[in-house]
């Protein structure tokens, strides 16, 4: 019916990668280990995170110097979100809470803030199958 010539647009993964749109964390390593924090988590297939879920719950400013950290608050989403996954294991996405400590500037505020994410298993540029997180609002 339809040919690969027949496409006028596409964007695909690998693109919103590229852009930033999507911030791929699958080979990211703590330091001084050896295994990836998604492998370390149980997952083995490609995760990314929307810049959205990665600037509000990962990322921190360069000046921070708190006890806080990208390893362990990146942790907490994967960790959550498997916890979602195996009671949820029919599923192709599940929605999950994490709670993030509210940091802007030099120091966090001690506050925490709840997130709500969804994590949506599909199939990649390749049509394997990857997982993407993401706030409800963003699919």
């Amino acid at each position: 019916m339809f040919g690969k010539d027949d496409i006028v647009f596409s964007y695909t993964r690998s693109d919103a990668i590229a852009d930033g749109v999507l911030v791929d964390v699958t080979d990211y390593t703590p330091e001084g280990e050896h295994v990836t924090l998604v492998r370390q988590a149980g997952f083995k297939i490609p995760v990314a995170l929307t810049r959205a879920v990665y600037d509000s719950c990962v990322a921190l400013p360069e000046e921070y110097e708190g006890l806080d950290d990208i390893t362990g608050r990146l942790w907490d989403i994967l960790f959550c979100m498997r916890m979602a996954a195996e009671r949820n294991k029919q599923a192709a996405g599940v929605r999950f809470k994490v709670s993030v400590r509210d940091i802007a500037g030099k120091h966090d505020s001690g506050t925490q803030r709840v997130h709500e994410l969804v994590s949506v298993i599909g199939p990649g540029d390749d049509a394997n199958p990857v997982i993407t997180i993401m706030y409800p609002n963003e699919d």
